[in-house]
């Protein structure tokens, strides 16, 4: 049986902080089609899956080489996650006959991630590694956090907050752009972020995710920067 490589690219058409983000304009075009061309150029995929409730979005992506799902109203509200979409698809197409083995999220609001940068995540998921996820470097230590309650600030662990073993270790965060996994172990955990986890860090110029209008500001500041 083959073992089959899925890309999966959620693209629901609402957002409440910044909407139709997936499609807004970015060097000429619309911003989900940098993912779309990246998951392309790698070559790696069985199969290329966008995922969206849009009917601007289906019509602006069929002109590429991918599988356009509809997705369910249930999956498409503001409270659905992509784990339960990846699941649903994952039991759909077993319906259908066809298991797939290893599946990655590309998120489309994160139009400077590469091809190269799909390829190095998936190349993780070896015989140790069973999830794999693109990382960048913390700006400031988790531990200093603050939460804002009211007027005043405070301590998110004010037990750490002074904790001095931290100060030379580095932290990362997920980037918001590119989640890989074997697929039973997915199911069985129903996230990205499982045991036996390995990151591969981007800089941080290709790990602007937009969820917000002033993303979409630095994402242009800094490209016409580098032109």
């Amino acid at each position: 049986m083959k073992k089959l490589k899925i890309a999966i690219i959620p693209a629901r058409g609402g957002s409440k902080r910044l909407p139709f983000k997936n499609i807004l304009k970015f060097k000429g075009q619309p911003i989900i089609n940098f993912t779309i061309k990246a998951a392309l150029r790698s070559k790696i995929f069985d199969q290329i899956i966008v995922s969206t409730d849009s009917k601007k979005i289906k019509n602006l992506v069929s002109k590429f080489p991918v599988t356009i799902h509809k997705r369910p109203r249930y999956l498409s509200t503001a409270n659905s996650t992509i784990n339960q979409l990846c699941e649903h698809l994952i039991k759909l197409y077993k319906k259908k006959g066809v298991n797939w083995n290893k599946i990655c999220v590309l998120y489309p609001t994160a139009p400077m991630r590469n091809s190269e940068d799909i390829k190095k995540v998936m190349s993780f998921l070896k015989k140790d590694i069973n999830f794999s996820v693109a990382v960048t470097k913390f700006d400031h230590y988790p531990h200093h956090a603050l939460i804002k309650n009211k007027k005043r600030l405070t301590p998110v662990w004010p037990k750490l907050i002074d904790n001095k073993k931290f100060k030379h270790k580095k932290f990362y965060v997920d980037n918001g752009s590119t989640y890989a996994a074997k697929v039973n172990y997915f199911l069985k955990y129903k996230n990205f972020l499982g045991p036996k986890l390995k990151g591969y860090e981007m800089p941080r110029y290709r790990s602007i995710d937009l969820d917000e209008f002033s993303d979409y500001l630095l994402l242009k500041k800094i490209f016409y920067s580098k032109s």
